[in-house]
């Protein structure tokens, strides 16, 4: 492999011209095969984690309307999942349009996104000028990586597959501009403009591409004919910028605020409401990527990292240390090394978005490293490897057998790793299995291990998940709400009642805390509880036909009828379609001996409500018992056990 050195002669002498690289090649080919082979078996794996709200109860991708919506731009302003990265919401639904709701189909978008991308490192790698070597070792230690698993194997992480490979393409575009008849550079300018405008619609992360594609352009000179540092100067350059003023607008102008709440509540939740706890701990989270580019087990999936609330704290030491050191190094090596150094910085850059500066819902993500991995991947091409020797590919330099038996080691060993990781996302209940083992600490590990259990009717084995989340961080208020959930579903009252009340009492305003108390109180007989659960509600919580229907029933088996005609009169804008709200209005006027008004609503019920069932029937006998001048009970009851 050689060595990049810089041209000799003057500093604008003409480097000698970069090989052209046929398309394809049969070491493309095995390269391919054997990442394919790797990450295979990930087309039997089904949805996981946030695939049921991005893919299996997201209507937006279902609607027809979606489509005009994402090229119209409507859908900043439209509240959906991902609504900030249309180009992954675009792919989502032509998969969803391709294969409905299997979910093989969506894995297999996702494996082609990963062989799109290695393919496209390989030919970016050799036209930089690495050695047919180096771009093979490189392209495959990126391919195969443990660290790869959550981008590749997780449906709903695919916007980093999409970032890589548009950047790959903007390079490509970008870098052969140089080398191109300039009547044809205009063409080969908006192919690279059209990429970063693909990277920017698919994530956030890729705001840091423009200066990816600026680092990667002062460092590889040999593909330009003006080797003038002034040449990195170029109005390109202020297109680039337009388009990340562009998707910034649209992100933080166009679509809404800056979202300074959320930030402040996941502030409050990761840091006590601390920046500075947040930026400190992302060079904390920063030196766990680099040992985990070194030693990726056991990989966390998703990981509570404990936060650095001080300069003290040694983590902040060991990182800077770390960083200065290969500062140094690059100041150092600059000039015989610098596509290595271009790598390295790739790398720090393309992490800065996730360093803390922002808050973010997961401070530690391993796919976070997918856009990083093509930078350490850049580097290692250029090293003096003593790579193994690849089928297809000529003998480059001499080098000892036992070098590149240790190399192959480490690739054998990353394979194997790589195939025994990728497992823990066939299913939730392994996902969430392999976070609880590797990061016990973790409270939503244990909370989300609790759904999985739920979602397979396990309600028991969830129980002591929950408890252990709430442990973990008894401000956690989603396990809390969870818990007490699943302790009314198994008919433990008291517990339930007792784990509530704690939520109620510390975030009143909490969505569906309020409900669910009424519900408990209910079914306990706690008519005070009841009354002062439902005026929360009524107060705080957002409007949900579901929890209506439930909070309507548990009023009436209280016989708290003017508290039902009260919530039923707070929703009657949001649902006046709803056959439930004037079936209940009905009974409850009936039971306050408002019988007029009880007559003209059950009447209206039978007129509008079709489906013979057992409410239909309790109308029809409530009707019957005011015609012949009964006066109703209160030992009569509505049909509460029915489902909703």
């Amino acid at each position: 492999m050689a060595r990049y050195r810089k041209p000799a002669g003057s500093a604008r002498a003409s480097a000698p011209p970069v090989s052209q690289v046929p398309w394809p090649r049969k070491q493309l080919a095995l390269l391919l095969a054997a990442v394919a082979v790797v990450w295979g078996q990930v087309l039997t794996f089904g949805f996981t984690h946030d695939d049921r709200f991005t893919i299996l109860a997201n209507e937006f991708i279902r609607s027809p309307q979606s489509w005009l919506n994402i090229f119209t731009l409507r859908i900043f302003r439209i509240e959906t999942i991902d609504n900030i990265r249309p180009l992954t919401v675009l792919t989502t639904m032509a998969d969803y349009r391709l294969w409905e709701l299997d979910p093989s189909g969506y894995h297999f978008t996702n494996l082609l996104l990963h062989l799109a991308c290695v393919a496209g490192l390989w030919l970016l790698l050799r036209r930089l000028g690495s050695g047919e070597a180096g771009a093979m070792g490189a392209a495959l230690f990126f391919a195969i990586h443990p660290l790869q698993c959550e981008s590749v194997a997780a449906i709903s992480y695919r916007e980093d597959l999409l970032v890589v490979l548009a950047l790959i393409g903007a390079l490509l575009f970008h870098l052969r501009r140089y080398r191109c008849a300039p009547s044809s550079r205009i063409w080969f300018a908006a192919g690279a403009c059209g990429c970063v405008a693909l990277a920017m619609a698919a994530k956030e992360s890729a705001f840091m591409i423009p200066l990816i594609i600026a680092v990667v352009d002062l460092t590889v000179r040999r593909t330009r004919p003006d080797s003038s540092p002034s040449r990195l100067v170029q109005p390109i350059y202020l297109f680039y910028a337009g388009i990340l003023a562009l998707f910034v607008y649209l992100r933080f102008g166009y679509g809404g605020a800056a979202e300074a709440d959320d930030w402040q509540f996941l502030l409050s939740v990761h840091y006590a409401g601390s920046h500075l706890a947040s930026v400190l701990t992302g060079f904390k989270i920063l030196l766990i990527y680099i040992f985990k580019l070194i030693v990726p087990y056991p990989l966390y999936h998703d990981a509570w990292i404990q936060p650095v609330w001080n300069f003290a704290d040694p983590w902040i030491w060991a990182a800077w240390g770390v960083l200065a050191i290969a500062a140094v190094g690059g100041v150092i090596g600059w000039r015989k090394w610098r596509p290595v150094c271009a790598g390295g910085i790739w790398f720090c850059v393309s992490l800065i978005p996730v360093m803390g500066f922002i808050p973010l819902n997961n401070p530690y993500a391993e796919r976070y490293l997918y856009l990083p991995l093509a930078g350490v991947a850049l580097a290692l091409a250029f090293l003096p490897i003593p790579w193994p020797r690849f089928p297809g590919l000529r003998e480059e330099r001499a080098a000892k057998h036992w070098p590149r038996a240790m190399i192959a080691a480490i690739f054998t060993i990353f394979t194997l790793l790589t195939l025994w990781q990728a497992r823990a996302w066939r299913d939730d209940l392994a996902l969430y299995g392999s976070i609880t083992r590797t990061s016990p600490a973790n409270p939503r590990g244990q909370m989300n291990m609790g759904n999985a259990l739920r979602d397979a009717k396990r309600d028991e084995e969830s129980l002591a998940y929950y408890r252990r989340a709430v442990e973990l961080m008894p401000t956690y208020y989603k396990a809390r709400f969870n818990l007490a959930s699943a302790l009314f579903d198994l008919h433990h009252l008291d517990e339930a009642a007792e784990q509530i009340g704690a939520l109620l009492g510390d975030r009143p305003d909490y969505p569906d805390a309020a409900p669910l108390a009424i519900r408990i109180a209910a079914a306990r007989g706690d008519r005070a509880t009841a009354l002062s659960a439902l005026n929360l509600w009524l107060a705080n919580a957002p409007r949900s036909r579901g929890y209506y229907q439930e909070i309507i029933k548990g009023l009436y088996r209280l016989e708290l009828f003017e508290l039902g005609l009260t919530a039923i009169g707070a929703f009657s804008q949001a649902f006046a379609d709803d056959p439930m709200a004037v079936f209940y209005r009905g009974e409850f006027q009936l039971r306050l001996g408002l019988t007029d008004d009880a007559r003209v609503n059950l009447e209206r019920f039978l007129n509008v409500y079709t489906e013979n069932d057992m409410y239909r029937r309790q109308a029809q006998e409530s009707l019957n018992a005011l015609r012949r001048g009964h006066e109703p009970g209160k030992q009569r009851t509505a049909p509460l056990s029915e489902p909703r």
